[in-house]
């Protein structure tokens, strides 16, 4: 004997309604959960890849002196180092630049007075120095940094110190080597105070 076919029986549309509202919050708590996550990842990769603020060397800067070349003067700086972890200096730019670059830097194990040197010996000293980087570590912990500062054409002025790379194996750390230089035509003083 066949059944008569049952009345087919639909749900209340507030039911339906109801389901679609609870999985519309699941998908949007999913959605933000995913961006979160995706946001910190992403600040994690860019803050490990980037340069860091560490303390790779103590400076103390030295002496100082302005090329005797009135038409593209150059600075001269020498500031003591002491490291403080395993690095080699990559590059240095000035903190203020103002028209200023780094032409040549480099770290050397010892450095005559720049007053001892002619602007020839000293260029020579800085690209010789930027050329054989000098690797602090278990060998070498104290070194003396040689930088030579276009100064844009100035033959007066100051600057506040030298912002220096170092690469430590695979990550590179930035960091500010004070030096508060102040030049004039017949004078350079450095001190530490920026």
């Amino acid at each position: 004997m066949i059944s008569p076919l049952r009345e087919v029986q639909w749900p209340p549309e507030q039911a339906y309604q109801h389901k679609a509202r609870v999985l519309r919050g699941w998908v949007i708590a999913l959605a933000v959960t995913v961006a979160v996550g995706t946001l910190i990842l992403g600040g994690l990769i860019v803050r490990l890849s980037s340069t860091t603020p560490f303390p790779v060397v103590v400076s103390s800067p030295r002496d100082c002196r302005l090329s005797e070349d009135a038409y593209a003067p150059k600075l001269y700086i020498a500031a003591d180092l002491a490291a403080m972890s395993d690095g080699s200096l990559m590059n240095a730019s000035p903190i203020n630049p103002r028209d200023r670059g780094v032409a040549a830097v480099g770290v050397v194990s010892s450095l005559p007075p720049l007053s001892a040197l002619d602007d020839a010996e000293i260029m020579h000293i800085a690209h010789e120095a930027e050329q054989n980087e000098t690797w602090f570590g278990d060998d070498e912990v104290t070194g003396v940094l040689v930088a030579v500062v276009d100064t844009g054409g100035q033959t007066s002025g100051h600057l506040q110190g030298l912002r220096t790379t170092w690469a430590l194996g695979e990550p590179a750390v930035q960091q500010d080597l004070p030096l508060g230089v102040k030049f004039t035509p017949t004078t350079c003083t450095v001190t530490t105070t920026g």
